[in-house]
C-alpha cells in the first residue's frame, strides 16, 4: 500500500481520534493487533471509567491479564463467550461474566447493554472491545449478526461509550466486510505501517 494515495481521509490512531459514542471496525488478521491498540482507541490520552471485553477466544485467561493492565480506573469486566467451564478471575480488579452459547446473541446483547446502562465510574468513558466478529460469524449468519450489531452500535452511541469490533479481513468476502463496515463510524486498519482510522462512508 506504500505510495498510494488513500481514497478516503485517514488519520493515525492516537488517543482522542474517536469521539464519544463512536463504534469502529478493526481490520486485524489473527494476532495482528498489538495489545496497546485497544487502549489507543480511547477518546482521551488518560482514560478513566470502565472497560468491557467480550472475548470469544478458546482460552480467555490471557485476556484477564490484559484487562488488569488496562489504564481504565473504573470497572473492568471480561465477558467470556463460549463453553469455558467454571471461569473465575483471580484478579480483584476484574470481574467475569459468561455466555455459554456463542450463538445466543440475545444474552450477549443483554450483558453488554447492562454494562453500558450503568454510569461510567469516576465520570470517565466506557470502552467496549468485541473480539471478534469473525468468531461471532462462525456461529451465526451475516443477516442476524447485522441486526444485532445495529442495535448494539445504537446503544454504544446512546451511552456516549466507545466500542471497537475486531474482524479478520482475510476470513471474509469483501462484500461482507463492506456490509459490516456500513454499521460503524469508521474502519481501523494498517496503512503504510501505521494503524489509521478512516471513514466507513
Amino acid at each position: 500500500m506504500a505510495g498510494r494515495e488513500p481514497k478516503t481521509p485517514r488519520k493515525d490512531v492516537v488517543p482522542g481520534t474517536l469521539d464519544p459514542g463512536s463504534s469502529v471496525l478493526v481490520y486485524a488478521a489473527g494476532e495482528d493487533s498489538p495489545p496497546r491498540l485497544c487502549t489507543d482507541l480511547a477518546t482521551t490520552a488518560d482514560p478513566t471509567g470502565d472497560v468491557l471485553v467480550a472475548e470469544f477466544a478458546s482460552d480467555p485467561a490471557d485476556c484477564l491479564d490484559r484487562l488488569s493492565n488496562h489504564p481504565a480506573t473504573g470497572r473492568k469486566r471480561l465477558l467470556a463467550v463460549g463453553d469455558h467451564g467454571e471461569l473465575r478471575s483471580a484478579r480483584s480488579d476484574v470481574d467475569v461474566a459468561s455466555v455459554t452459547d456463542p450463538a445466543d446473541l440475545s444474552e450477549i446483547g443483554i450483558e453488554i447493554s447492562g454494562f453500558l446502562s450503568d454510569a461510567p465510574s469516576e465520570g470517565g468513558e466506557t470502552i467496549v472491545c468485541f473480539h471478534s466478529l469473525t468468531e461471532l460469524l462462525n456461529h451465526t449468519d451475516l443477516e442476524r449478526a447485522f441486526r444485532f450489531l445495529h442495535v448494539l452500535a445504537g446503544r454504544v452511541s446512546a451511552a456516549d461509550a466507545v466500542a471497537h469490533f475486531h474482524v479478520d479481513p482475510t476470513a471474509h468476502e469483501p462484500r461482507d466486510l463492506n456490509t459490516l463496515a456500513a454499521l460503524f463510524d469508521g474502519v481501523v486498519e494498517r496503512f503504510d505501517g501505521k494503524w489509521v482510522v478512516r471513514s466507513s462512508q
